[in-house]
């Protein structure tokens, strides 16, 4: 019974919603704007328009991008946190855990502070003479890149953490034991045993 109140939540928060935008998209649109309940396929078969497709493209190239950018360097930066000292690591933890403690709209606002024509970074730019004029850093590709990564590397970083602070040390001292090099001992203990993220089960031989 302690699984009803999940269930709920997900049908209420998830699957109905996504239901009805179906069910909106396979709609007619309105003469004023508003949906005629007339069934039709116009909408998904606007996606082969050239301008569609090249938006669509972008989408695609920028989530897989910002996927790698967030693996290489949450994986890195999970890694370190999962091999720090005990007495450090409570602290790096919490530091990723901050940006959940406050809206994304206003964090992404905050980027734009920072990116805009009269925001800061553009500001010091020009009071240390490194630019004549403000740079158009913000409404581009590169700004959405810096969002994004911002945005979902938190997300990347805990699993990840949690997954190679579970992997048994023992492990790697026998590598090393055995002559393996740091490089190979990553490649073949490491990353292997974290690759399917927790809980990982030590079922595999090294």
């Amino acid at each position: 019974m302690m699984i009803v109140p999940f269930i709920v939540w997900m049908l209420a928060c998830f699957v109905v919603p996504i239901t009805l935008v179906l069910f909106v998209s396979l709609m007619s649109k309105g003469i004023y704007g508003g949906i005629d309940y007339t069934f039709t396929l116009e909408n998904y078969l606007r996606l082969l328009d050239p301008m569609y497709l090249h938006i669509l493209g972008k989408s695609v190239f920028l989530s897989g991008f910002v996927t790698l950018l967030c693996l290489q360097f949450g994986y890195t930066f999970a890694y370190l946190v999962a091999r720090s000292p005990k007495k450090y690591r409570n602290l790096l933890l919490f530091l990723v855990i901050i940006p959940f403690w406050m809206n994304s709209l206003i964090r992404t606002y905050a980027w734009m502070v920072l990116l805009r024509t009269e925001g800061v970074i553009n500001t010091l730019l020009m009071q240390f003479g490194w630019a004549n004029q403000p740079l158009a850093l913000l409404y581009h590709d590169g700004a959405v890149l810096i969002g994004l990564v911002y945005t979902l590397f938190p997300f990347m970083v805990l699993p990840l953490y949690a997954s190679i602070e579970k992997l048994d040390p023992a492990y790697l001292e026998a590598a090393n034991d055995l002559g393996a090099s740091p490089w190979r001992t990553f490649w073949n203990i490491t990353l292997p045993l974290t690759f399917p993220g927790p809980p990982w089960r030590a079922t595999r031989t090294c």
